[in-house]
Order: C-alpha cells, then sequence, then structure tokens
C-alpha cells in the first residue's frame, strides 16, 4: 500500500538558506520563472548566500 496523494501534496517545510544557480544558454532564461516561484512560495525570504556560473551568475 502507498501513500495516499494528500501526503504528496505537502511537502515539509525546509529551512533554504543557499541559493545557487549554474549554466546558462536556454537554462538562463528560466532563472527568472524559477525566482518568480520562489518568491511567491516564500523561500526567497530565508535566503541568506547567492551564488552563479554563467547565465546563473546574472
Amino acid at each position: 500500500m502507498g501513500a495516499s496523494p494528500a501526503s504528496y501534496a505537502q511537502a515539509p517545510a525546509l529551512p533554504y538558506r543557499n541559493l545557487l544557480m549554474k549554466r546558462g544558454g536556454i537554462r538562463g532564461i528560466a532563472y527568472g520563472g524559477a525566482l518568480q516561484e520562489l518568491e511567491k512560495q516564500g523561500v526567497l525570504t530565508h535566503i541568506t548566500r547567492v551564488g552563479g556560473t554563467s547565465a546563473g551568475a546574472i
């Protein structure tokens, strides 16, 4: 017996403090949407360090 679908809907709140964005090219365009979603979910409020390479550094 597996877990019910309702148990998949709520992930535990993890205290993320670091944000790393790497790689470039077309993936770099996705960072805008990813950051927007992280902001919407309140994840960025706990971020204290940010690092990146290539487009991720922008």
